[in-house]
């Protein structure tokens, strides 16, 4: 499906995960490459790509990655900020790193509240 339809956001994210978990670094990278390519500005796709090339320690091409996704849009994903704080950790800047996983909880507090925020439907005209 993802091969073929490259624009099936759903899928491809969904792969890219699941091949994340599965360790499975370098075909998650291939998973994404072809719809980041059709939607350049698809946070979640950037943080899979940067994730996977961190998780082989190929930290220079991961912080590409990560800095294209959190320049893609705002506000930036809570995963993306997350792994920011990571890749600051491993670049030696302790403070910087503490103060982007700060902003990382304070993001995903604000995710999950927008997830828990029920619909209300619009009245008909």
């Amino acid at each position: 499906e993802c091969r073929h339809h490259p624009g099936n956001m759903q899928a491809v994210v969904s792969l890219g995960k699941l091949l994340l978990v599965s360790n499975q670094p370098a075909k998650a990278v291939d998973a994404v490459e072809p719809a980041l390519v059709r939607m350049p500005g698809a946070q979640v796709l950037w943080y899979i790509k940067a994730q996977a090339l961190f998780n082989v320690q190929r930290f220079d091409d991961a912080r590409v990655a990560l800095d294209t996704g959190l320049a893609a849009k705002s506000p930036p994903l809570a995963d993306l900020l997350m792994l920011n704080a990571n890749l600051l950790k491993q670049e030696g800047k302790p403070d910087e790193a503490q103060a982007a996983f700060q902003a990382a909880l304070e993001r995903r507090k604000e995710e999950d509240a927008a997830r828990e925020k029920p619909v209300v439907p619009s009245a008909p005209q």
